[in-house]
């Protein structure tokens, strides 16, 4: 028996992406846990240092995804929706309803690009993409055996499934609702289009990698991308999950087009020996011609090295056609089961990698026949617990930026009447939704909704006469949204500013969220305790305020520069912990501990940032006229805090602020350049 490869999945990735930026990422998948995804996968795809701490993790993720603006999807099947915990961050989350069956791919595409070298005009771009059988769950990346084949492409090389990328692209875009695009599913399309398609295969003669779309059946997609390759072989197949029927038709159909010399088929078992198909299945598969039940070295499995430790879960999907004589070995690993909607046309929306290997020996089984006969059966469904209520027809968006809500319903027919609530209260109900179309909710419903996802993502779908279904609201302009760390005080926010490494950034964040992380657990922002204020001296206080805001300065500018609008918005707009406007808050607050020199000071100087990104970048100003007028009414309350200085007459009061306003936002010379 051949020895079966096999590594840690996140370090796999992790390995493979190395030291280089993420600009935008495309996750795929039936089953999705939104906190773990957020939490465990993002960081996978991040070189940056993270705590321990949940809390503080989070807002570090926050932190880094702001910085680098790389644009994140996440597709999956609101049915294998798991809401255990709340998503968090902004990427964003798009339910797809596969008509004919389930939404069932598992990939991740990630668009990177390497630092600039001293010789590089422009960062190298490359494209990492993955299939696998592993969901976006704490079982699929941490607990299960699955399988995940990675391919790299440069722009400057060709590449062998070049085509089938941009057919997946296609299929995803119309998957879309109306009136949403996705920015990271548009940026990869736009690589892809710069990539040269291979012909079939190498100069040694090998199958350059092409990539199964679910545009037709498996069978079909095999015989097209390898032709006669994979006939007269011995084949294994790995498939947790199959049909309750009468007969093993997918298995039937490969052997039928490729005629294998022998078929082994991994039988899963649970650890009572009890086998996770129907019966008459497991008789089917008997009868045919050249076909066993097989299993896989136990240590594989095994859970621990002692002899009586649990086994695992065997998740993955494997076909897998070898010989001997001549050696030869492909693999078509990714996402479907052996069911016929795993296979079909108009089945599942499955994906998956066909790949040839150059095996230095002649290869051998991975499987050994299974000889015993399982006493018990239980049928188990690929769906694997699937929620098939009516309320998954739903979608719910929230801008938080413009403070608006929208609802779709995805039926051919107007929507019943729906209630919906968070943790067991009403929020509002929505009377016949037209089919198809968004919806506006109206300033009542979106108010109740933008109260509840400060503190949660999940809400509830209740239809008379049914149970109610849990959906994941859409979030956009999450730039605006309240962070955690809302009730920073202004010091710790200018300080934030001056913080250039990120490591610097990483154990601020980590030390404040200590302070909050009770509240967060609870998911409140009304009573986190505010930081403790430094004591400073007069140099200090003032250096350190222009020293933050020329790092903020920087920071915009750098941002707008290098293509990164993400983060200069966040930064100058939103309502983050270190956002502009969270610091106008705060020192124009009734219960701020700022004196009004210090407030005199700090609004001078926003005044100041904002008229130097005016004369630098006014495009971008014009572009967020709503948010700069936001932020002009915050700094027209600069009369409020002269007002309480103490002068001997109103003349000398106005003589100095004239005087002063003037000269502080007049920009300084050096050797006669501005």
């Amino acid at each position: 028996m051949t020895n079966v490869p096999h590594a840690i999945l996140s370090e796999a990735l992790q390995e493979r992406i190395g030291n280089r930026r993420l600009k935008a990422a495309l996750f795929l998948t039936y089953e999705l846990d939104p906190a773990f995804y957020e939490e465990e996968v993002l960081p996978v795809l991040l070189d940056v240092p993270l705590s321990h701490s949940p809390t503080a993790r989070l807002l570090q993720l926050d932190d880094v995804l702001r910085a680098t603006g790389a644009q994140i999807s996440v597709y999956y099947d609101p049915r294998a929706l798991r809401a255990d915990r709340s998503a968090r961050l902004d990427t964003q989350r798009i339910p797809v309803r596969h008509r004919t069956g389930y939404f069932h791919p598992k990939n991740v595409l990630a668009l990177v690009e390497t630092p600039l070298g001293k010789d590089d005009d422009h960062p190298r771009e490359a494209l990492i993409v993955t299939a696998m059988s592993a969901n976006l769950t704490k079982r699929g990346w941490w607990e299960n055996v699955e399988v995940c084949h990675i391919e790299e492409i440069d722009v400057d090389t060709k590449c062998g499934f070049r085509d089938d990328l941009l057919d997946l692209c296609r299929r995803l875009r119309t998957k879309l609702p109306p009136d949403i695009e996705d920015g990271a599913l548009e940026a990869i399309r736009k690589f892809v289009l710069k990539v040269a398609q291979y012909d079939r295969r190498s100069g040694s003669g090998t199958l350059h990698p092409r990539l199964y779309t679910g545009a037709g059946t498996v069978v079909e997609f095999l015989r097209e991308a390898a032709g006669s390759r994979l006939s007269d072989l011995n084949l294994e197949i790995i498939s947790p999950f199959f049909d309750d029927a009468d007969e093993v038709r997918p298995l039937s159909d490969l052997v039928e087009a490729f005629g294998p010399r022998e078929v082994r088929v991994f039988l899963p078992l649970r650890d009572d020996g009890t086998a996770e198909c129907s019966e008459r299945l497991h008789r089917a598969l008997d009868k045919l011609p050249r076909c066993s039940w097989a299993r896989l070295p136990p240590e594989l499995l095994r859970l621990g090295k002692a002899e009586n430790a649990g086994n695992r879960r065997a998740h993955a999907k494997v076909y897998r056609f070898f010989g001997e004589r001549p050696r030869y070995e492909a693999f078509f690993v990714g996402s479907p089961n052996l069911t016929v909607p795993g296979h079909s046309r108009g089945g599942n929306f499955e994906t998956g990698f066909l790949l040839e290997t150059e095996p230095s020996e002649a290869p051998g089984w991975w499987l050994s026949i299974e000889r015993k006969r399982p006493v018990k059966f239980v049928a188990a469904d690929e769906g694997e617990d699937a929620d098939a209520g009516p309320g998954l027809a739903l979608s719910l968006r929230y801008n938080w930026s413009g403070k608006r809500g929208w609802a779709y319903w995805d039926r051919e027919e107007a929507a019943p009447r729906l209630g919906i609530e968070a943790n067991g209260v009403a929020l509002f109900t929505l009377e016949k939704i037209p089919p198809q179309r968004w919806l506006d909710l109206g300033e009542a419903a979106t108010t109740a909704l933008g109260r509840v996802l400060v503190g949660t993502s999940f809400v509830q779908v209740r239809i008379d006469g049914t149970e109610p279904t849990t959906i994941l609201v859409q979030e956009e302009g999450m730039s605006h949204k309240p962070s955690l760390l809302l009730t920073l005080s202004a010091t710790d926010i200018l300080k934030s500013w001056a913080l250039l490494k990120p490591e610097q950034r990483a154990a601020f964040i980590e030390q404040r969220a200590a302070e909050i992380a009770q509240v967060a657990r609870e998911l409140g922002l009304d009573i986190i305790p505010r930081a403790q204020e430094e004591v400073q001296s007069f140099f200090d206080r003032f250096a350190g305020i222009f020293h933050a805001f020329g790092c903020l300065q920087r920071a915009v500018l750098e941002a707008r520069e290098e293509g990164r609008e993400k983060e200069a918005v966040y930064r100058l707009f939103g309502r983050k912990y270190d956002s502009l406007p969270n610091l106008l808050d705060r020192v124009l607050s009734e219960d701020a501990k700022e004196d009004d020199v210090t407030r005199y000071v700090i609004l001078l100087c926003a005044r100041q940032l904002m008229q130097l990104v005016q004369r630098d970048d006014p495009e971008f100003l014009r572009q967020h006229r709503e948010d700069v007028g936001e932020l002009e009414e915050r700094l027209g309350r600069l009369d409020e805090v002269r007002a309480r200085f103490t002068f001997e007459d109103p003349d000398r009061r106005a003589r100095f602020f004239e005087w002063f306003d003037r000269w502080f936002l007049t920009p300084a010379v050096a050797d006669g350049v501005r």
